[in-house]
């Protein structure tokens, strides 16, 4: 597919777990069905669609209904964890014209609603660095990180400052406990819970 003519607002990573590739086409075309203020139908090319997969039959249902959505599709091997996925989201990006672009994340093989990435997109204009799903009773009781949902740029680079271990505390690397999922606001992030 050629380069978008216009850099998109957003990069939006489809991780596809195994057995699952069936669910592909209603995730894109629950994309492609975006609405934005208004409930107008998003702009073409407004969202860039990283597809992460397992399995190599996602390659050839994207490149068979590429010409159906009104954005530009990528499938790379996946669906790996949510670090590996939102630096590849940044990488092609970057490739697109749009460096720091926010990253959405849908949730695995579900379609998402029509204003699902305005929602997100509007969060964080509105202040947000990242974005995470509101935590269920177990997570709560649990105290687990909630994974994120959308991040800007600014949260993808505290992300990547943590992943590779550049960020200290009083001299220590910082752990799992203290990863910017976890407490946000350790990090110097906003986030909120959608």
């Amino acid at each position: 597919m050629a380069p978008p003519a216009h850099p998109p607002a957003a990069v939006v990573v489809v991780p596809v777990p195994p057995g699952h590739v069936r669910s592909l086409k209603s995730v894109l075309s629950s994309l492609a069905a975006s609405r934005t203020a208004g409930g107008l139908p998003a702009a073409p090319g407004a969202l860039a669609v990283l597809i992460l997969a397992a399995d190599p039959e996602a390659l050839s249902i994207a490149e068979a209904t590429a010409p159906d959505y009104p954005f530009p599709l990528r499938v790379e091997a996946g669906p790996g964890d949510a670090v590996l996925a939102i630096r590849r989201a940044g990488a092609w990006a970057t490739a697109l014209g749009a460096p720091g672009a926010p990253v959405l994340i849908a949730d695995r093989g579900q379609p998402v609603s029509p204003r699902w990435a305005y929602d997100l997109l509007c969060a964080l204009r509105d202040g947000a660095d990242l974005v995470t799903r509101r935590a269920g009773v177990f997570e709560r009781l649990l105290g687990g990180p909630v994974p994120p949902v959308a991040l800007s740029g600014r949260a993808q680079w505290a992300m990547e400052r943590w992943s590779s271990g550049g960020l200290a505390r009083r001299g220590a690397a910082w752990t799992e406990r203290d990863s910017p999922w976890r407490r946000p606001a350790r990090a110097g992030l906003r986030a909120v819970a959608a």
